[in-house]
């Protein structure tokens, strides 16, 4: 008879193998969940830092000195103009002064604009080659150039500042145009070799040019009664600090009035964004850092539901410090010395918010400069505080070291715990397959003992 030591075990070595590991296996399962825990409070923490990391960066942008300094005055421009005209588009930067411009336009700029004559194709080869130059620039032809491979040539040369040629090619003519008006500016041109120009018909043998569409002209307009001049009509950055104004095509003999108002929405924005960031932190901190008693406090059938920060003493410290540079008196040079009296300020709910907005109105209108000042002060004081918590070398980053230096370890002690595990199961499994071969070998001698004596 033969018997095998590695069958299938009873349910009884199973059910004993099972046991043995369970009660081994207890350092395992204590780790493993001490790993989760640590999971668990680094998420928490990290919830926490983006907070932090919110709160800081809208601080930062109420602070001057600051590259994301996003408290700037805004303004608006509205234009009024006849019913039925445009004569201008006005926009205002945050320079511009507070007032009314009115626009008085005589004439518009136009551009010099000249062409040749009509040729037999525009994308067939021309048979020239040579070179001229607009404006001072030059400009190179092949042979097997067509008309509109000259006027590309024209349009992708680098020409002096304000002194580019525009070509474009219309019923089979090459047109030049100025890319600036002005009455001084007059396209200069001049074939250098080949006779491209004279040959395309743009110049006449005596070098004129030979077609004229348009000759140019200045813009003529006045501001407020000073009279000024310009080559173009859009783009206009130098008329008025601050403004970029447009003259349309209708605006010739007509008045326009551009009216400049100071728009107090980036300001309002970046302190709302503030208050939004400080309410969520402070929120999200209390929740989590309160202890709730369910019972009469202090009876033995109390019970007490404490948050995931509670006894974390450094948090409770934050909230402080930052409520207390809320609502604190700030030391700067300006007039104004606290958050309150520009109507900002905390309720019985200890929400922030922008209580008194007329208040806050009236104090960006008539002592802005005195704003800055107190955010500046104010929001110093947030910025050392939360810089503690923040960055790389903050309480924060030291946290999250310390929780992956435990989660390291600990993965680690739990991969080691697992090999002897599974090695402490195959050694019981072949000690109890063996024990079971002796079972069976006894059992069987005892079987053939009794059937030769009985």
């Amino acid at each position: 008879m033969t018997i095998s030591s590695t069958g299938n075990l009873s349910s009884y070595f199973t059910s004993l193998i099972t046991n043995i590991i369970t009660v081994e296996s207890q350092p395992l399962t204590r780790a493993q969940t001490a790993r989760d825990k640590v999971n668990v409070r680094r998420n928490l923490f990290t919830q926490v830092n983006t907070k932090l990391s919110d709160l800081q960066s809208s601080v930062r942008g109420l602070i001057s000195s600051q590259a994301s300094y996003a408290f700037s005055s805004g303004r608006t421009s509205k234009v009024t103009a006849p019913t039925g005209s445009t004569v201008l588009t006005a926009s205002a930067g945050t320079s511009a002064a507070v007032g009314r411009y009115a626009v008085s336009v005589t004439t518009l700029a136009h551009a010099h604009r000249v062409h040749g004559d009509s040729q037999t194709a525009a994308n067939t080869a021309l048979n020239y080659g040579g070179s001229f130059t607009l404006n001072g620039a030059t400009i190179a032809v092949e042979s097997d150039d067509t008309l509109i491979d000259i006027a590309a040539s024209i349009n992708n040369t680098s020409y002096a500042d304000g002194k580019a040629v525009r070509a474009s090619v219309v019923d089979k003519r090459l047109v030049l145009e100025n890319e600036r008006g002005g009455d001084a500016n007059l396209i200069t041109a001049t074939d250098v070799s080949g006779g491209i120009l004279q040959g395309l018909g743009v110049l006449t043998a005596g070098g004129a040019f030979s077609h004229v569409l348009q000759t140019p002209t200045t813009a003529s307009f006045s501001v407020n009664g000073i009279a000024l001049t310009r080559d173009t009509n859009t783009g206009l950055t130098d008329v008025v600090n601050g403004l970029t104004i447009s003259l349309a095509a209708d605006s010739e003999g007509k008045t326009a009035e551009i009216e400049v108002t100071s728009d107090s929405t980036p300001e309002k924005t970046a302190v709302e964004a503030f208050l939004t960031k400080f309410n969520t932190l402070q929120t999200y901190l209390t929740e989590q850092s309160k202890v709730e008693v369910t019972g009469a406090g202090g009876s033995s059938n109390a019970t007490y539901t404490r948050g995931a920060l509670a006894g974390e003493q450094i948090f409770t410290e934050l909230r402080s410090s930052l409520f207390t540079s809320f609502i604190g008196t700030s030391s700067n040079t300006g007039s104004l010395s606290a958050l309150r009296e520009i109507g900002i300020t905390i309720d019985s709910n200890l929400k922030a918010s922008i209580s008194d907005a007329e208040k806050f109105q009236t104090a960006l209108t008539t002592k802005r400069g005195d704003v800055v000042k107190l955010l500046d002060s104010v929001m110093g004081s947030f910025e050392t505080t939360l810089s503690r918590f923040t960055g790389s070398s903050g309480y924060m980053q030291q946290r999250f070291t310390s929780f992956d230096n435990e989660q390291t370890n600990l993965t680690q002690q739990i991969a080691d715990m697992t090999v002897r595990i599974n090695d402490r199961r195959t050694a019981l499994t072949a000690q109890y397959s063996q024990m079971a071969v002796t079972l069976q070998l006894l059992q069987y001698d005892y079987d053939l003992s009794l059937n030769l004596f009985t």
